[in-house]
């Protein structure tokens, strides 16, 4: 027979209300928002470190094809 104990150590998901849940969802969105933006921000931060290496930097300098 099973014995049958409180506490932290059940694998079962933790029961919300729909206000905790609504709440725990919004905190959820928040963070992915912001997840994108930094990435999205480091993205374009590694482009502009890449194009400026490609343009000014290096042996052979890509700006003489310009001028």
């Amino acid at each position: 027979m099973k014995e049958m104990h409180d506490g932290g150590d059940s694998d079962a998901p933790e029961e919300l209300t729909a206000a905790e849940g609504i709440k725990q969802d919004e905190e959820i969105r928040k963070v992915q928002r912001e997840n994108v933006m930094r990435f999205s921000f480091v993205t374009h931060k590694q482009f502009l470190f890449t194009l400026f290496n490609y343009l000014f930097v290096g042996e052979k300098c890509a700006l003489h094809y310009f001028f």
